[in-house]
């Protein structure tokens, strides 16, 4: 699953201020989670190992086995819903195989289906802790021994009676061969289970022995599939997983491993789980006992993977994220210590010595990584940052992008902080390009709106970004659009508008040059003044109306990067204000810092309404006065200054008061002292 912005690395706009798009006052309110930025960030966090991901290493390892079965995915975990979808085709089925005739077959497995329901019934209602009332249920006559045998385990079960339901389900695997064919794999699978139960029950006097059995039949399940018996649940597979469980219990780490990752290369989503539960487990372990497991390959591959993905957090986790680098230290520590030196998996211990901060051991099993592998180049690039050599950071995040290897949430993060390297060596078109392609449209923005002079700008997306002149939006690739409408938004406001047309989208060019012509119509000394006023008028309530699609900044202080509706931190201030890294490398530039104090955006917000109302100020000067027309200008034009800047708008009132007194709408403006609704 890819995203448009990386979840992991949010930023809360909370309980600040906020500027509604409807109304010109400010409010308080809650805000949503944002994207995080680049341009302003920390050092320390550019330099901070890459962040794993659990599920992709571990599936990278699981891609190397070959199972021998797949797993049967159970919808929901309604296992008593899958039972009885199993058991209604099979023990029709094995009626038909002994010759009972069809009417009798459905006499009898709807007999048998009452029984089953009977007994989930009561297991639902049961109280924790309780027994189940001690009533044998009735089971139709003609059933098949294997059936019947087995539905008895499941009495017993259920009574919590794990040996007594034991002895009945070992019965059914001492039928013959042609009476079990139905209900063999099923009978292994829970007698292992009622092992592993009398064993964490402790109710076993010879827990060795208990669990020897366990393993037993849990593998007695895979054989049994192995030789033909039916597996319409997919037991085979879940063996694994209880197997491990068992070798789990009894510190057989690298076999209980090993078994989990054949399970989840057969498909079973629950061994992903219990991977990283066991990883879990072993980083509570002993640092003495950490280079004992870094000899077993299994076991180094998954608690590894289990590191660099800072623990394999969930999303409902807090990740102890200083724990895990501690643990990152001991683990990479063990691994030399056990003269662990394997080339295809050094990409991987450099990540984890560079997470526990073994900057030195991080460069020697970087070295010794695969020339194609991704991530030992991002290894390489941080190291590369970490000694203040930009240029080599940058050669080797390159390398990094460019490999089929890369997967895609990485590829996200490293296009990000691509674009920070190429800011910090004033390379602003690279920086623009690599926040583009990494989807950081905010960062995106603060090169393009405040870093690059418009020149620059126009050339890049000339280059980059050209579509046809008569493309609509939807027609446009998402990011070409963002960046074109910004430069077109960015030359308007700086009275370009001749070279700011063409990069208008085209639902709003035509408005554009419209409103272009109508404020040269206004200006036109040879109309008359009526048709000056009406062309200014309605230049006004265009830049009202369309003020921010037309000339708002797509960063501070208009926000068109989220629709008006928020504003957040001043960017400029934010930038130079960031803290830069050890050496100062990431730190604003001279020429950034001159282009960010040369380029400023409007002071403003809603700037443009200022603009609509100057327009209409206009307007209103070239009619006359006592004028109805003049006076709903006027009132219209400061009702849209007056909750935000009653200042700015007061000018509109005592000029509707004084030219347009005897007007009703000057009258009730002087009666009021403001304003008439």
């Amino acid at each position: 699953m890819t995203y448009l912005w990386k979840p992991s690395w949010y930023r809360r706009l909370s309980c600040g201020v906020i500027f509604s798009s409807l109304f010109a006052c400010r409010m308080l309110a809650c805000g949503p989670d944002f994207p995080e930025t680049y341009y302003d960030m920390d050092g320390r966090q550019l330099l901070a190992a890459p962040e794993g991901y659990f599920a992709v290493e571990i599936d990278r390892i699981a891609r190397e086995i070959v199972p021998a079965q797949r797993a049967v995915v159970v919808l929901d975990h309604n296992f008593a819903a899958a039972n009885w979808a199993a058991e209604a085709v099979e023990l029709p089925r094995a009626l038909a195989e002994r010759g009972i005739p069809a009417p009798r077959a459905r006499e009898i497995t709807e007999a048998y289906r009452e029984s089953r329901q009977q007994l989930e019934t009561e297991k639902s209602a049961q109280v924790d802790g309780s027994k189940l009332p001690e009533l044998a249920k009735s089971l139709p006559v003609g059933l098949p021994a294997e059936f019947a045998t087995y539905f008895r385990g499941a009495e017993q079960w259920a009574h919590g009676e794990a040996g007594a339901a034991r002895q009945a389900w070992q019965a059914v695997l001492e039928l013959p061969a042609a009476d079990r064919h139905y209900r063999s794999t099923w009978a292994a699978f829970m007698v292992g289970r009622a092992w592993l139960a009398e064993l964490e029950a402790k109710f076993w006097p010879d827990a060795k022995q208990a669990s020897d059995e366990a393993v037993h039949s849990f593998r007695q399940v895979r054989a049994l599939v192995s030789e033909g018996y039916a597996d319409p649940l997919g037991l085979a597979v879940a063996s694994l997983g209880w197997e491990a469980k068992v070798e789990l219990g009894r510190g057989a780490y690298g076999t209980a491993v090993r078994l989990y990752l054949e399970q989840e290369a057969a498909g079973d989503p629950t061994a992903l789980v219990s991977l990283r539960r066991t990883a879990a487990q072993l980083g509570t372990l002993s640092p003495n006992e950490l280079p004992r497991l870094a000899g077993d390959a299994a076991v180094r591959r998954v608690f590894t993977a289990y590191l660099v993905a800072r623990g394999g957090v969930n999303y409902d986790d807090t990740p102890d994220v200083e724990g895990t680098v501690k643990l990152a230290q001991r683990w990479a520590l063990a691994l030399k210590d056990a003269g662990v030196q394997s080339l295809p998996e050094a990409d991987r211990l450099a990540w984890v010595a560079y997470e526990g901060g073994l900057f030195a051991l991080a460069r020697e099993w970087a070295a010794l990584a695969p020339a194609d592998s991704p991530e030992a180049d991002w290894i390489r690039a941080k190291l590369a940052l970490r000694d203040g050599n930009l240029a080599a950071g940058e050669k080797f995040m390159r390398s990094a992008l460019a490999s089929a290897k890369l997967i895609e949430a990485h590829r996200t993060r490293l296009e990000a902080e691509l674009g920070r390297v190429c800011l910090a060596q004033d390379n602003f078109e690279g920086a623009l390009s690599a926040w583009m392609a990494g989807g950081q449209q905010e960062d995106a923005a603060f090169v393009a709106e405040r870093v690059m002079t418009s020149e620059e700008l126009a050339s890049y997306v000339d280059r980059q970004a050209k579509v046809s002149p008569r493309a609509t939006l939807a027609e446009i690739d998402p990011p070409a659009r963002v960046i074109r409408h910004l430069l077109a938004r960015r030359l308007a406001r700086m009275g370009k508008a001749r070279e700011a047309a063409p990069y208008f989208p085209l639902e709003y060019r035509e408005r554009f040059e419209t409103y272009v012509i109508e404020v040269q119509g206004g200006f036109d000394a040879t109309r008359s003044a009526a048709e000056r006023a009406a062309a200014f008028w309605r230049a006004a309530r265009t830049v009202k109306e369309y003020g921010l699609e037309l000339l708002g900044t797509e960063l501070e202080p208009d926000w068109v990067i989220w629709g008006g509706s928020y504003a957040l931190d001043p960017v400029v201030r934010t930038r130079l204000g960031a803290p830069a890294s050890a050496g100062g490398i990431f730190a604003p530039t001279a020429l950034e810092t001159a282009r960010l104090e040369d380029q400023a955006a409007p002071a403003e917000r809603f700037h443009y309404r200022y603009r609509a109302a100057e327009l209409a100020w206009w307007a209103a000067s070239l009619l006359p006065n006592e004028s109805d027309e003049t006076a709903q200008i006027l009132n219209e034009a400061g009702g849209w200054l007056k909750k935000r800047d009653p200042k700015a708008a007061r000018p509109f009132y005592q000029a509707m008061v004084i030219r347009c007194g005897h007007t009703e709408l000057g009258q009730a403006a002087a009666l009021q002292r403001w304003f008439p609704d």
